[in-house]
């Protein structure tokens, strides 16, 4: 392979763009190891580069003065269509299916010409992490069986859709192996709110939930996992506690998560109440919703749970915040009943699950779950839980030997969570 002084390639001012040190560094010792695998392509007329300025600056960082090239007119056809696409990937104002959908090309004409290329070669050659080029090819794989992958808001949102199609697949193999036994347990999929008018009066012995926020949550990747409205989740859950309280049987207990400032009220606002003015109701809180509705206790203050390794999630400005490392929730009665445990502390300290762990992105830790049913129900019992996402609390009650309904708004998890409540009835 023929060489080139560096100093002789001609480099656009375009092409001199800031590059992250640690890639080049990465790049460098690659180098260093296995050699240069992709040589940078000039123009034959004057030395100008045309892909490989970051093999340029890694082959700098090493103290070396010559780089192995082509030229552009001893590439084959399919050299070019990868370089045309390597372009592509550089624009400013690609979108990420675009970029998604280039990386991956790229990557299927490489392994057309050695079916031994690798995702991390792919990576070298177009300047991107290994796990992006692993990203990229499995989301335009998928999208080619469900184009409505292209649909996500952002790369990690098609991410998160792939996978927890891929996790629905390999649990139908497997539940599909195992015989049906055990307390009966069943997700629901549709809106809450109608879907609890079907239930009747004093059903259940125990509802255990976590209630949307309403604080419009969204990651950083732009994924809404769920509608987060503020009004609108508010009145959902002002609406929905009166039919917690119906289908309730006497003597029993509603655990309820729900956004902090959300939670209680003081003793100026019940004082200034008024019934017909629907936005100062909204302002009373879920305690005062659980009292309205007549649940004769509702914890005076919130219990809260404590996640010791969370790392990220910031409200407010993220030079002043801290990241928030708790949920808050109440217990509240019905009739009078006893919790089956006494005298414990109102802070639960659980670690939230990591995302290899979870099938949900705001899924609760099992052994949670597990305690907060252990504490309002006894074998035998029926469980509800009306935001049952994909179904930690189904799980738990299944452990208990508890029966378990759920509701569940979005298809895909309600699937999840009823292939995942099947598996637990059968350990």
């Amino acid at each position: 392979m023929q060489t080139i002084p560096i100093s002789n390639v001609k480099i656009t001012r375009r092409q001199r763009k800031e590059l992250d040190s640690e890639e080049v560094e990465a790049l460098a010792d690659s180098i260093e190891r296995w050699g240069l695998l992709h040589p940078v392509t000039l123009r034959r007329k004057d030395n100008g580069l045309i892909a490989g300025f970051r093999r340029i600056q890694a082959h700098l960082a090493l103290g070396r003065s010559e780089i192995e090239f082509r030229y552009h007119d001893e590439l084959t056809d399919i050299e070019v269509k990868e370089l045309e696409l390597e372009e592509n990937i550089r624009r400013v104002n690609l979108t990420w299916q675009e970029e998604a959908q280039a990386i991956a090309e790229i990557h299927s004409l490489k392994q057309e010409i050695d079916p031994e290329w690798t995702t991390s070669k792919t990576a070298e050659f177009v300047g991107k992490s290994t796990g992006t080029v692993s990203t990229a090819v499995s989301i335009t794989r998928e999208a080619e069986r469900d184009p409505s992958v292209w649909e996500a808001k952002g790369v990690v949102a098609a991410k998160n859709k792939v996978d927890r199609k891929r996790k629905i697949e390999a649990r139908k193999i497997r539940a599909a192996s195992v015989p049906e036994t055990g307390p009966s347990a069943e997700i629901k999929t549709g809106d809450a709110a109608e879907l609890i008018l079907a239930e009747p009066d004093e059903e259940f012995d125990a509802v255990v939930t976590n209630f949307p926020f309403g604080v419009d949550l969204e990651f950083k990747s732009g994924e809404r996992p769920y509608e987060d409205d503020e009004t609108y989740i508010t009145d959902l859950v002002m609406g929905m506690v009166p039919e917690i309280y119906r289908v309730l049987k006497d003597d029993s207990w509603a655990i309820m998560f729900f956004d902090i400032r959300k939670m209680t009220y003081n003793t100026f606002m019940a004082q200034t109440y008024d019934h017909r003015d629907k936005v100062s109701r909204r302002g009373m809180g879920l305690k005062r919703w659980c009292e309205e509705a007549g649940f004769s206790y509702v914890s005076m203050l919130p219990f809260i749970w404590v996640k010791p390794n969370k790392r990220q999630g910031l409200i407010g400005n993220a030079d002043r915040g801290m990241v928030v490392a708790y949920e808050a929730g109440i217990f509240a009665a019905k009739g009078d009943p006893t919790l089956n445990v006494s005298g414990r502390q109102n802070i639960f300290v659980y670690d939230t699950l990591t995302t290899g762990e979870r099938d949900f992105s705001v899924e609760m830790p099992p052994d949670l779950c597990d305690e907060l049913v252990r504490m309002v129900c006894y074998q035998g019992d029926k469980i509800l839980d009306p935001f049952a996402g994909s179904g930690a609390i189904g799980s738990a009650a299944l452990r208990r030997d508890c029966n378990f309904v759920g509701f569940e708004i979005d298809p895909e998890r309600a699937e999840l969570g009823n292939l995942k409540l099947r598996e637990t009835r059968n350990e």
